[in-house]
């Protein structure tokens, strides 16, 4: 079962800090402003995510892995998602695994509010999940990362 559409294009774009990351708004037009990292990659804007502070929203987030590196990056992920659903503002926090290519990975994030998806962002865990993750270079591509807002059922 998908919990989402994906496309090639959007496969090709995808993950949250330490990759680029493009944000979409309404129409398509873009939420967040992008700044590079050392790396000479996009970090995300959390200021402008997302407009509506107190409303609850869903981070899609897809990534594609380095087949030699597949393994390796689940056994952060899954330590890393664990201690992201013990977070008081955090809903859910699910991974999926693309049953046609093992090293596409997608995460549900749903935020309680903005507030809580900024205290995530300052965990201790997400820093050193992230890197980690720069550390060891496990995409293949940037990450897409996808932040749009619960409208049913309501929470």
């Amino acid at each position: 079962m998908r919990f989402w559409a994906v496309s090639k294009t959007t496969v090709l774009l995808m993950f949250c800090l330490a990759c680029k990351v493009p944000q979409t708004g309404d129409a398509g037009t873009a939420r967040a402003a992008a700044t590079a990292s050392p790396a000479g990659n996009q970090a995300i804007n959390l200021a402008a995510l997302p407009p509506d502070a107190e409303r609850q929203f869903v981070n899609l987030v897809s990534v594609n892995i380095k087949r030699e590196l597949l393994d390796e990056f689940l056994g952060e992920l899954l330590p890393y998602a664990a201690a992201s659903r013990a977070e008081p503002g955090v809903v859910r926090y699910d991974i999926h695994q693309s049953p046609h290519d093992p090293t596409v990975i997608e995460l549900y994030e749903v935020y309680k509010n903005t507030a809580a998806r900024n205290d995530h962002n300052k965990s201790a865990h997400r820093n050193a999940f992230f890197a980690k993750v720069t550390e060891r270079g496990y995409f293949r591509v940037p990450a897409v990362s996808k932040t749009v807002y619960l409208l049913a059922p309501k929470p």
